[in-house]
C-alpha cells in the first residue's frame, strides 16, 4: 500500500507556524506572542528515521530533537496526519519517560482544523495534508534553551503489487526553518535479505553492505523539499523484477516502470578488463589530480580476483604504466606510481583514446572489457579536431564490445567530444568546481562492479506500448538495476522476455505484470518524460536532422517540459527562451535557442551544465527545477524579487481582474474547484492567475464571501 503523507509531524507552538523535518509549529487562536515584531522558531538539531522491512511490514522508528532557542518557554501541541487508507498498529510516541498519548480525529475533523490553521496562519503548507486523518497529542512546556527529544514508534503493513512494495515517509517542509535540519539520517534495513532492491525517485540512496542489507538517506544541514519515496523489490531467483504503472486521465494513457535486478551468481561471474584512463595535464594540477588519485586507488581495490587492469595516463605524451592487462594480484605494485603521479603538460586525448582500445582488442570477448576516462579539458595536442578524434575513437573500436564511461571535470572540457565518446548520455558524467571526482566515479563503479549478463537482449510485449526507454541495453549488473520505461495505451498484461550469455552459457527469462488504471504512483510518468527529454537531447544534438525533424523533436521537449515541469540547464533554452536571452547571450547562437549545443558557443559553463542535466535525467531521481519559475498544468508560473507568483501573460491580459483575500471563504472554494489551483495555492500566499476569463490576484485584502464572486467563477 502506498504510504501517502503517513507520518507528517506537524508542531505546533504557540508562537508561530514552523515546519521542523516532517514537523510544523503552529500557535493556538488565542496566543498573543510576547514579542508582536518578531516570529520564534524552534530548531531541529537531528532527524533520525529507521524503517525496517520484515515480511511486508515497515517497523518505523523516528527520533529528533528539539531546541528552544528563547529566553522564554514555549507550549507545544503535536499533530500526526495518517492518511485515511493506511493501517497504523503499535503506535507509540515518548518524551523521555513519559509515553504520550492522544486522539484520533477522522478526514473530515482533520481537515476542518487544517483550513483553520492556513487560514490563522496565512501559510498554504499545511493544505497538501488536509484530506489526511490526525492524531492530536499535548506536549509539556518548553523552557528556554531547554532541548528535548521524541521517540515516536509504529507499524505500516505493505500490500504487494505487481511484485512492488511502495512506502511514502513524510518530509517535505519547504524552506520554513529557522535554520536546516542540522544531521538527519534515514535508514531502511531488509531484516530478512528478502529485498532485491530498494531505490528512491526523490532521494539518493546509498547502500552499506552490513549483516542486513540496508539502504540509507544522510545529509547535514538539509532543507527537505520532497517527501522519500521508496520502491522496493522482493528477492528472487537469479534475476529479480517488478513493475508500476500510472494512469493518465487526461491523456488517456497509461505510464509503466519495470525493475530488473541480477542477483549473484559466484560460479558463474563474468570477469572484467578495465582501462584507467587519467589525464595528467597541467589543468589538473592540485586538488583534482589528488581526487583522481584517490578515486584510482579506491576502484583498484574493488576489482574482483578474476579481473584485469591496465592504467594509461597522458598529458603531451602516453604513459602506460603497466604492461598490457594485470591481474589483481599486482595491483599493489603500482601504488608508489600513482601516488607519486603530478600534473603536467598538454591534453592528448586522441592518442589516449586509441591506446585504451589497443589494450583491450586482444581480451577474450567472453570478458567485461571497459574503459574508463577522465579528462578535464580539450584536446590540445596531437589530433585536436573533434570530429576527427570521434572518428579515430569509432573505427579502432568497430565492432568490439567494448565499453566507454566518460567523466568530465570542470567547465573547460569539450561537451560535444565527451558526449559523443560515451555514446548514450546515462555512460558520462560531469563533474562541476566544487564536487567530489573520487564520489562520482566510485559511485559509477560500483553499479558497473559485477557484471550478471552480457549480450543482452530485451523484448517487451504489451497492450499499445510506445516510446519505451531507455533503449540499445547491452549489460546487465548483479545488483545494480535497470528501469526502462514506457506508455501504454490500454490497461493489460505486460510480457517481458530477457535473454543474455553468462559464461559459456545462454540464458532467458520470461515475466507477466498487470498493467492497470494506478492512479497513485504520479512518479513514474515523470521518470519516463526525463529519459525521453534525455532520449531526445542526444538526438537534437548531435544527429545530422532535417529542419522538420529539429522542429518536431523541440516541439516534445518543450511538450514534455511544460507537462512535467522539467526544467533544467537543458530545457530551459527551450521552453523558456526570452528568460534565456536575459540571462545568457549567446542564447540563440544556432537560431534556436540552443546555445549549448553549438561548439561555437564561448559559453562553456552553460555547455557542461546543460550536457550535466540531460545525464542526470536518466538517472532514476526525479531531478529539482528551479526555484523561481514552474510548471502547473502546463502553465508557466515566475516568482519576481517580492515573492509574488504571476502565471505568464498576466500583467498583458485584458480580462476582468478581481481580488480574493487569502485563506478566505472563497479562497479555499478555489483551491477544491481545481486540482491545478490547489497545486498553485501551495507556492505562496500571493497569486496572480487567471481561470474562466477573469485575472484573479489572491492578497491580505479581497473578496472573502463566495456569494461576491461573478456567477461565472462559482
Amino acid at each position: 500500500m502506498n504510504m501517502k503523507k503517513q507520518l507528517i509531524l506537524l508542531f505546533m507552538l504557540v508562537v508561530a507556524l514552523y515546519a521542523f523535518s516532517d514537523g510544523v509549529l503552529i500557535p493556538p487562536s488565542e496566543f498573543i506572542p510576547p514579542t508582536p515584531d518578531h516570529t520564534p522558531r524552534f530548531i531541529m538539531s537531528y532527524h533520525y528515521v529507521e524503517i525496517e522491512i520484515d515480511k511486508g511490514i515497515a517497523k518505523i522508528t523516528i527520533e529528533e530533537e528539539f531546541e528552544n532557542p528563547y529566553d522564554y518557554p514555549l507550549e507545544a501541541v503535536y499533530l500526526f496526519p495518517v492518511p485515511s487508507e493506511a493501517i497504523i498498529n503499535d503506535f507509540l510516541m515518548k518524551s523521555g519517560d513519559e509515553v504520550l498519548t492522544g486522539d484520533v480525529l477522522p478526514a473530515d475533523e482533520a481537515r476542518k482544523m487544517y483550513q483553520e490553521i492556513v487560514a490563522r496562519m496565512k501559510d498554504p503548507a499545511l493544505l497538501e495534508y488536509a484530506n489526511d486523518r490526525l492524531i492530536k497529542l499535548s506536549v509539556f512546556p518548553f523552557e528556554p534553551h531547554e532541548k528535548r527529544s521524541f521517540v515516536i514508534k509504529y507499524i505500516q503493513n505493505l500490500e504487494m503489487t505487481n511484485e512492488i512494495y511502495t512506502l511514502q515517509y513524510p518530509l517535505k517542509i519547504e524552506n520554513q526553518l529557522l535554520g536546516p535540519i542540522r544531521n538527519i539520517r534515514i535508514r531502511i534495513i531488509d531484516k530478512n535479505d528478502e529485498l532485491a532492491d530498494i531505490f528512491s525517485p526523490t532521494h539518493i540512496l546509498k547502500k552499506d553492505g552490513s549483516e542486513n542489507a540496508e539502504w540509507y538517506f544522510e545529509d547535514v544541514n538539509y532543507f527537505p523539499d520532497n517527501d522519500l519515496k521508496l520502491v522496493m523489490t522482493p528477492l528472487k531467483a537469479e534475476i529479480s523484477s517488478s513493475s508500476l504503472s500510472y494512469w493518465d486521465v487526461q491523456d488517456e494513457q497509461g505510464y509503466f516502470l519495470v525493475n530488473i535486478i541480477p542477483g549473484m551468481i559466484e560460479e558463474e561471474y563474468i570477469p572484467k578488463d578495465v582501462v584507467f584512463v587519467l589525464d595528467t595535464s597541467g589543468s589538473m594540477t592540485g586538488e583534482k589530480i589528488e581526487q583522481a588519485k584517490n578515486a584510482l586507488f579506491e576502484l583498484l581495490n574493488r576489482l574482483k580476483r578474476e579481473d584485469r587492469f591496465s592504467i594509461i595516463l597522458f598529458n603531451s605524451e602516453i604513459n602506460e604504466i603497466t604492461t598490457g592487462l594485470q591481474t589483481v594480484d599486482n595491483k599493489k605494485s603500482y601504488f608508489p606510481i600513482i601516488e607519486s603521479i603530478e600534473a603536467d603538460g598538454l591534453t592528448n586525448i586522441n592518442a589516449a583514446l586509441l591506446k585504451s582500445i589497443e589494450i583491450l582488442s586482444d581480451a577474450p570477448e567472453k570478458r567485461f572489457r571497459t574503459i574508463l576516462f577522465l579528462t578535464d579539458g580539450e584536446p590540445t595536442e596531437g589530433e585536436i579536431e573533434p570530429d576527427n578524434i570521434i572518428k579515430n575513437f569509432q573505427y579502432a573500436i568497430g565492432d568490439k564490445s567494448i565499453h566507454m564511461f566518460v567523466f568530465g571535470v570542470g567547465y573547460n572540457v569539450n561537451t560535444a567530444l565527451l558526449d559523443r565518446l560515451a555514446g548514450e548520455p546515462s555512460k558520462v558524467q560531469y563533474v562541476e568546481p566544487g564536487e567530489n571526482i573520487n564520489e562520482k566515479v566510485s559511485a559509477l563503479f560500483a553499479k558497473i562492479e559485477t557484471p550478471a549478463l552480457s549480450n543482452v537482449s530485451i523484448k517487451l510485449e504489451g497492450p499499445k506500448l510506445d516510446k519505451i526507454v531507455p533503449v540499445n541495453i547491452s549489460t546487465l549488473f548483479t545488483d545494480s538495476a535497470l528501469r526502462i520505461n514506457g506508455i501504454f495505451k490500454e490497461p493489460g498484461q505486460l510480457k517481458i522476455h530477457i535473454s543474455g550469455r553468462r559464461g559459456q552459457k545462454e540464458y532467458t527469462y520470461a515475466y507477466n505484470f498487470d498493467l492497470t488504471k494506478n492512479y497513485t504512483n504520479d512518479f513514474v510518468p515523470v521518470l519516463w518524460a526525463q529519459k525521453r527529454i534525455a532520449q531526445l537531447a542526444d538526438k537534437y544534438r548531435y544527429e545530422d536532422l532535417n529542419e522538420a525533424q529539429i522542429t518536431e523533436i523541440e516541439a516534445e521537449i518543450i511538450s514534455l517540459s511544460k507537462k512535467f515541469n522539467i526544467i533544467n540547464e537543458f530545457t530551459s533554452y527551450l521552453i523558456a527562451p526570452d528568460r534565456q536571452s536575459e540571462e545568457n547571450e549567446y542564447s540563440d547562437i544556432m537560431g534556436t535557442g540552443m546555445a549549448y549545443a553549438s561548439k561555437a558557443s564561448p559559453d562553456k559553463t552553460s555547455q557542461v551544465k546543460s550536457s550535466k542535466a540531460v545525464s542526470e535525467m536518466t538517472q532514476d531521481q526525479i531531478q529539482k527545477g528551479e526555484a523561481d519559475y514552474m510548471f502547473i498544468d502546463e502553465k508557466l508560473f515566475m516568482k519576481d524579487e517580492s515573492g509574488v507568483w504571476y502565471q505568464e501573460g498576466y500583467e498583458d491580459s485584458e480580462n476582468t481582474e478581481i481580488t480574493v483575500k487569502a485563506f478566505s471563504e472563497i479562497y479555499f472554494y478555489l483551491m477544491n474547484k481545481e486540482k491545478w489551483i490547489n497545486d498553485l495555492f501551495l507556492l505562496g500566499d500571493e497569486i496572480r492567475f487567471m481561470y474562466k476569463d477573469y485575472k484573479i490576484s489572491v492578497i491580505e485584502k479581497g473578496l472573502e464571501a463566495i456569494s461576491d464572486l461573478p456567477d461565472e467563477l462559482k
